[in-house]
């Protein structure tokens, strides 16, 4: 099989907007699956909290 390298690191504010979109649509997909309403109105607001999690230097945060 292709393996590809990967690379564990702490992400930072560059990323907030991607991890955004990523914790949104997992979190759309759950809710819609299972007819509940969405945990987040828009990409942009999942953001505004995952940039909020990320920012305490006393949590430990990964990106891969």
């Amino acid at each position: 099989g292709l393996r590809m390298p990967l690379e564990l690191r702490r992400p930072g504010p560059e990323d907030v907007p991607e991890l955004g979109r990523i914790c949104y649509d997992a979190f759309r997909d759950i809710a819609e699956s299972h007819g509940f309403p969405k945990d987040f109105p828009s990409p942009e607001f999942a953001a505004g909290i995952v940039g909020l999690l990320l920012s305490p230097k006393r949590v430990d945060t990964s990106a891969a």
